[in-house]
């Protein structure tokens, strides 16, 4: 069984281009957030799941995939002074 590891991908339910989303702080963060440097969108993860339900993955087993931009590979959590904590959103980068 293999699974796939989602991150900043716009949905309804986490919408990083609303004025007040995560976002509002500027577009210019995106390459901070995401080696890749942009948002993520359903498409993206729909490859991902489109390979696995295909013959091309028939010896890919046991195995999670990140489509996430890169954040996993980059660490994905910065410390935040603001809030005094690590976060998964850098701000003021």
């Amino acid at each position: 069984m293999n699974g796939i590891g989602p991150d900043l991908t716009q949905t309804p339910q986490v919408d990083y281009l609303a004025e007040d989303g995560p976002s509002a702080t500027g577009d210019h963060l995106w390459e901070s957030w995401a080696p890749v440097g942009r948002l993520g969108w359903p498409d993206d993860q729909a490859r991902v799941a489109l390979f696995l339900a295909s013959d091309l993955s028939s010896f890919v087993t046991g195995h999670n995939v990140p489509v996430d931009g890169g954040t996993l590979a980059g660490g994905g959590w910065f410390f935040s002074p603001e809030a005094s904590r690590f976060v998964n959103r850098p701000t003021g980068l």
